[in-house]
């Protein structure tokens, strides 16, 4: 992986070299786990957090901490690895979706995007359940337990604060 200028977008990182289908991008352990306490955290390290569990975070370690938003990403992130969604060429920037990872019972967090997936920028919701039904069945099999716990839970009826 190669972190370089993704445009507008900032820092991205990059394939060094092609990945197929399913292959290990990276693996990574995050530099700092965080709970109650974000309000301690720098500017850079609240920008690059993970979520690993309701109201847990971890700060990323470079390169991983610098994979951009794309609504149709061709990788996978979970709390300890980055797996090609689909071939990546050598080159291509590695993308992932933050809503995988996402679960915000209050405070959610929004941001524009601008990925070319959608026609023009759009707005995305940083969590799991704000996505279509389709696409959180499609990412169910690679969603940390968290999520696919609270979705277990909800298709029963059960309410998410049934934790």
């Amino acid at each position: 992986m190669v972190v370089a200028s993704a445009g507008p977008k900032g820092k991205g990182v990059f394939a060094a070299r092609s990945f197929g289908s399913g292959e290990l991008i990276a693996r990574f352990v995050g530099r700092r786990v965080v709970r109650a306490e974000l309000g301690q955290l720098s500017a850079w390290e609240h920008d690059h957090l993970g979520e690993v569990d309701v109201d847990v975070w971890q700060v990323l370690p470079e390169p991983v901490c610098y994979l951009n938003h794309a609504c149709e990403p061709n990788a996978i992130h979970s709390s300890s690895e980055v797996r090609a969604r689909r071939a990546i060429a050598a080159g291509e920037e590695i993308t992932i979706d933050y809503r995988l990872n996402a679960y915000d019972d209050g405070d959610i967090w929004k941001m524009t995007c601008d990925c070319g997936a959608c026609p023009g920028p759009h707005e995305v919701v940083g969590d799991f359940f704000s996505l279509s039904p389709e696409r959180q069945r499609i990412y169910l099999p690679v969603a940390p337990p968290f999520i696919r716990s609270m979705y277990q839970r909800r298709a029963r009826g059960s309410a998410p604060e049934d934790r």
